[in-house]
């Protein structure tokens, strides 16, 4: 999720590895909606900076705290995409929520990894390979999580599924694939 200085001549090397794979740059899937019991516990007006120390707003989108609820909801709608039992999802993976509100639009957006659980079935486990561990987020006000898979490279996906605002409050990586 975050960008890595690599030395200049392996930087030709690596480009012609990733190329191809970056032509056909598209998520994976289209989003889904997947309804949540509930309305957001973090309103925008209690934004916060996040533990990863972002900044509290950028261009108007302020960044959020995650809440235990929220969390859950994010997870139950990763899982409802893919199509999986919840509890085949282990947890997020350190340090990977964000989460934001754009007061302009009244949309909630988030992005989160998470880990199988090691019950879970190994077709399952493969799934959350090569971005299949990565859940895009989308709400507008009250509504249902719009949710799209991640796909490889990561900042390819985050580039084309967030504004650019929100990549900033989160400080992301913002160049297109």
């Amino acid at each position: 999720m975050r960008a890595r200085r690599v030395a200049p001549g392996i930087t030709l090397v690596l480009g012609l590895l990733v190329a191809p794979g970056i032509i056909g740059c598209q998520s994976n899937s289209a989003p889904a909606s997947v309804a949540t019991s509930s309305p957001p516990a973090t309103s925008a007006a209690s934004a916060t900076a996040t533990s990863s120390g972002t900044p509290a707003s950028s261009g108007g989108v302020q960044n959020l705290s995650v809440s235990p609820e929220v969390r859950g909801e994010l997870i139950a709608a990763f899982a409802a995409r893919k199509n999986i039992p919840v509890d085949y999802v282990a947890r997020s993976s350190p340090d990977s929520v964000y989460y934001s509100y754009d007061p302009a639009t009244e949309t909630y957006w988030a992005m989160a990894d998470y880990e199988p659980a090691n019950a879970a079935p190994e077709a399952v486990k493969v799934g959350f390979q090569d971005g299949g561990q990565v859940g895009l987020y989308k709400k507008a006000g009250n509504g249902q999580w719009q949710v799209t898979l991640g796909t490889e490279p990561a900042a390819c996906a985050e580039v084309s599924f967030f504004p650019r605002t929100v990549l900033d409050v989160w400080s992301l990586p913002k160049e297109a694939c």
